[in-house]
Parts: structure tokens; sequence; C-alpha cells
């Protein structure tokens, strides 16, 4: 009760929220809406709720796409992934154990990707990693389990350079 009461706050009163519930058998979500993004000063763009989307079962207790997506958005933002790059330096731990800073020049475009579950691996190296490199100047890319090494494996066979390679930093992230 308290939790409604917080949200219907934040909905009806604040104007900082906004809820959607895709099935009436299960909970709502609750998520900021541009105001309460810059209440926060939180820069990011949000994609509004489309009327069409229904929530993905994945087979995994049935948490969606959207849950997961949302989930890793939330760790990022508290801090709680300590591989994530700081004050836009990644660093990168080379074999014999050496480690190479890769400073993100200023104004840089970074997708953020993630990968909840393992595609076909030339998916990955002729589809997504040359698109990501097309389209950004570097990519975070989070995934999880057996799609974790599938991505690094597509990385390292099938883009052509090391300083390909570097722009695409994958990240091992099980959200629950």
């Amino acid at each position: 009760m308290a939790v409604q009461r917080l949200v219907s706050r934040w909905v009806r009163v604040m104007r900082v929220a906004e809820l959607w519930q895709p099935y009436k058998d299960q909970a709502a979500w609750v998520r900021l809406n541009r105001r309460g993004l810059d209440e926060l000063h939180l820069d990011w763009p949000e994609i509004p709720w489309s009327k069409e989307e229904w929530l993905r079962d994945d087979g995994d207790e049935y948490l969606s796409h959207t849950h997961r997506v949302n989930k890793a958005r939330l760790a990022l933002a508290r801090g709680d992934v300590p591989d994530i790059p700081i004050q836009h330096i990644w660093q990168q731990t080379l074999k014999g154990g050496e480690v190479e800073e890769i400073r993100l020049p200023s104004g840089a475009t970074i997708a953020f990707e993630l990968e909840l579950t393992r595609k076909n691996f030339e998916v990955y190296g002729h589809h997504i990693l040359p698109d990501l490199l097309r389209h950004y100047d570097f990519a975070l890319y989070l995934a999880t389990r057996d799609a974790y090494n599938a991505i690094v494996s597509a990385r390292r066979d099938t883009l052509s350079s090391n300083e390909e390679r570097k722009r695409i930093r994958i990240i091992r992230f099980d959200p629950e």
C-alpha cells in the first residue's frame, strides 16, 4: 500500500513518472518520464511505451526483454556494474597482464547493447558488430551467460583489426 501511494504521488501529483500495465494479471511498471529525468539531471532520452508492445516470454521465469533492459539500466545508474568505464576511460587487460587505457573523445557516440540470449555466431560477426562500428564511435555490450562467449569470439575472429576490436567493450552481465 505504501508503494502504491508513493507511485500515485509520483504520477498524479508530481507528474514525474508514468505507469504501464500490459497485462491485467501482472503488476504495473513505473518509470520516470522526461520531467522526472530532468529533476534528477539525467539526460538520456526515453523511448515511449508502445501500445502494441507485449512482454516477451523468454522461457526464464517469464522475465521479459524490457524488464531485463530496465534492470540493466538501473544497475548502471546505481554503479552496480564494476567494469563500466569511468570518466570516459576504458581499461583493457592485455595478454601478459599489461593494462591499456582507451580514452573516449568528447562528443563520441556510444551504443549500449544488452544481449540476453545467444545468437547465431555469424549474426554477431557479419551483422551486429559491423553495424555497431559503422554507426557508433564505441559500443558497450553487456552480455549474459553463453551470449558473452559468443560475442567475444565473434569480435576476436571476425573484426579485421585491433583498433576495431577496441571500440567494442564486452562485459559479462546477468541481471536477475
